[in-house]
């Protein structure tokens, strides 16, 4: 199991709570994941379209582009069904991204929206 999946099945379960788990990365506060029941929300510190980027992750059914900023954020649909699949695409996207997918890298902390 990799160590996001517990977040985002935390985030899945609490749905009823309107749940928020943050992993902020320690060495850029500016890089950040969010989970919530149906999105993640990450930073996205690039220009121009995520299409590239995101066609070159794992894939994962129902993970799709909601909406994005360049030098900013992107939002993802994720149906909160496949929970390892979704963790495993949020690792690479961390690791090409925002630079780290190592536990040791991140802090965690959650929230009710």
């Amino acid at each position: 199991m990799h160590w996001i999946e517990p977040h985002i099945q935390k985030a899945i379960d609490l749905c009823d709570q309107d749940w928020c788990v943050t992993l902020q990365s320690c060495a850029d506060p500016a890089h950040y994941v969010q989970f919530t029941f149906e999105h993640i929300n990450m930073a996205y510190p690039r220009t121009g379209d995520p299409k590239q980027i995101v066609d070159s992750l794992p894939t994962v059914e129902y993970v799709d582009v909601n909406s994005y900023e360049p030098d900013g954020y992107l939002t993802m649909n994720h149906g909160a069904v496949d929970v390892p699949g979704i963790a495993k695409f949020v690792a690479e996207y961390m690791d090409r991204v925002l630079n780290s997918a190592d536990e040791s890298n991140w802090l965690v902390s959650e929230e009710a929206l």
